[in-house]
């Protein structure tokens, strides 16, 4: 396979290279050349599926460019796959789009003393997602979920997998998180608020979709508490026509705590966690659109809502952190000869990789 690295900003010093086979001596070569920043990129592809350069850069990069020279040295040693999808004439390019790939996998499995079996990853499954009708509802998920992790207050984050391995069939969110409000500039000294995330792109009917909350009923009856749960929606008018669906006799007090928010909203509201929070029971005293963080401070008299656990919930390996090990150490491998090939290939040195 030979690859081709984008015009655009990133490197070019794999164009052309065919990348070699996920072997034990490609896997063993890796040891010394990945970063606590890179095994961290690799968790969060095996948790989230999918990724693009953009969500990464936000995360994990002091720039986009930076991210583009590492994830093009990560695709080179077979750690990390990629594809871009179709976009109409006149659309312009999108990002690339990163899965988890074999030699990926196997470093990630080895890590935690599992099998990339049963880490869950088969290459040909990871790429499959490019040609899923699910595509834009997994990247609409982690794009909102990214969003979040940027600011620093959401310390965890499960993908779909996970949540499943948690909670089984009582309910079936798209991610959960936990966030930290502020305490006087600290996300140390604030209230904790665990919540699922419904992400949704308009397609389903609405009594499917708030018939969801009986679900999280039955969730809340097994936890002893419920679990907050939030409506990410496409349009203020779907939203609108979601809380009439809603029935008040679930909701809180006493009830689930819910709350939905609008894309196109949020684009001129500060994002996710400004005030386009919009409680399904109305909190006294407040506004109709809340911060997350006033929503949790509103949610607190209901009861603690503890943060995602840390543990593997029998999938093997423990969730990774929204956002990677700090302080990032330079890339060992950034100017280094690729595994399998001889020292001193690749000529001069040209600059600091990212």
């Amino acid at each position: 396979m030979t690859t081709t690295i984008a015009s655009r900003g990133a490197s070019t010093r794999h164009a052309g290279r065919r990348r070699p086979a996920a072997t034990a001596d490609l896997i063993a070569a890796l040891a010394g050349k990945l970063t606590g920043r890179d095994r961290w990129l690799l968790g969060m592809l095996a948790e989230h599926r999918v990724l693009t350069t953009t969500h990464l850069a936000a995360l994990g990069f002091p720039t986009t460019r930076r991210a583009e020279r590492r994830l093009a040295e990560l695709h080179a040693w077979r750690c990390a796959d990629r594809f871009r999808p179709h976009t109409p004439v006149g659309g312009g390019s999108t990002p690339y789009h990163w899965v988890l790939d074999d030699a990926g996998a196997a470093v990630l499995a080895a890590a935690h003393g599992v099998t990339a079996g049963e880490l869950g990853h088969r290459r040909a499954a990871a790429l499959a997602v490019a040609h899923s009708q699910r595509l834009a509802h997994t990247l609409g998920t982690n794009t909102l979920l990214a969003a979040l992790a940027s600011t620093g207050q959401l310390t965890g984050w499960w993908g779909e997998r996970r949540c499943a391995a948690a909670w089984g069939d009582l309910a079936r969110p798209d991610a959960a998180g936990t966030w930290h409000t502020r305490h006087s500039g600290d996300v140390t000294g604030g209230a904790v608020l665990a919540f699922a995330v419904e992400y949704d792109t308009g397609t389903e009917p609405l009594p499917r979709v708030a018939g969801k909350l009986a679900d999280y009923a039955d969730l809340a009856a097994a936890l002893g508490r419920p679990l907050p749960v939030l409506f990410w929606l496409p349009s203020t008018v779907r939203e609108t026509a979601l809380h009439r669906q809603f029935d008040p006799a679930s909701l809180h007090p006493g009830g689930l705590l819910v709350a939905t928010a609008v894309a196109d909203h949020a684009t001129t509201a500060g994002g996710p966690a400004g005030p386009v929070w919009r409680p399904a029971h109305r909190i006294p005293a407040r506004r109709e659109r809340l911060t997350l963080d006033q929503l949790a401070g509103g949610w607190a008299a209901a009861g603690p809502t503890p943060g995602l656990t840390r543990g593997d919930l029998g999938l093997g390996w423990p969730p990774p952190e929204p956002r990677p090990p700090t302080p990032h150490p330079p890339e060992a491998g950034s100017d280094a000869a690729a595994p399998g090939e001889p020292a001193g290939a690749r000529g001069p040195r040209r600059g600091a990789g990212g």
